[in-house]
């Protein structure tokens, strides 16, 4: 994919272009470094197709949770098919742990999850990390004027993922990684994905934690 097909698709600018040459902007630095995550992650599918042998069939089922199939997979999938062209890609989207036991009972080859969920009958291997950003709508951002400690947090009105859903607890984990209980917080409500808090909170209504990749690049 041409760099600038990407800067349209996006609109941002990924390199700062003049005579003396080219440097990445803040938003390309960002890009990059989530594009290296990707192509690690396609690295790694690619190795479980291979590992399939010669004599296996050239369809391979994937599955999927849904925050990965909606902003991380479509470009693993791309380099995927440019160098694995033979081979028919088939994609299930199921919750993490429906992915799991997909994969063990041999439903599905392999599988994307998120969270630190694991099986005992399958290795499970991080390949891609984001950190979740405390988001707030364009007309809220005093919010931002000013550093935030944990103690702040609380009083905030916060949008969640729904209790029990695999986003929520993920969320909630790395929460309490920065000192933050997630039962101190005031959650006055709860949807079914990130995408649907995200479209909540852009609308002008509270605030809520997104994984960076969730979150639009914007030029500055």
């Amino acid at each position: 994919m041409q760099i600038q097909s990407i800067e349209k698709e996006l609109s941002i600018t990924l390199l700062d272009r003049s005579s003396q040459g080219v440097v990445l902007t803040p938003q390309g630095k960002v890009f990059h470094q989530y594009a290296k995550q990707v192509l690690d992650l396609t690295k790694n599918v690619e190795a479980e197709i291979r590992a399939m042998g010669d004599g296996a069939s050239t369809s391979f089922r994937l599955g999927v949770c849904p925050l990965i199939a909606e902003h991380i997979l479509p470009c693993s999938l791309y380099h995927l098919r440019e160098r694995l062209p033979h081979v028919r890609i088939v994609t299930s989207v199921m919750d993490s742990d429906e992915i799991l036991d997909a994969v063990a009972g041999g439903i599905v080859h392999a599988g994307m999850i998120q969270g630190s969920l694991h099986h005992p009958d399958l290795t499970v291997e991080e390949i891609l990390t984001a950190p979740f950003v405390l988001v707030t709508s364009r007309e809220q951002n005093e919010l931002f004027s000013k550093n935030l400690l944990p103690e702040d947090l609380t009083f905030l009105p916060l949008v969640f993922p729904e209790q029990g859903c695999c986003s929520r607890k993920m969320l909630e984990e790395s929460l309490m990684t920065q000192g933050v209980n997630p039962y101190d917080l005031h959650v006055l409500m709860e949807l079914t994905s990130f995408e649907a808090v995200k479209s909540l909170v852009i609308s002008g209504q509270d605030e809520t934690f997104l994984p960076y990749p969730l979150v639009k690049i914007a030029d500055q």
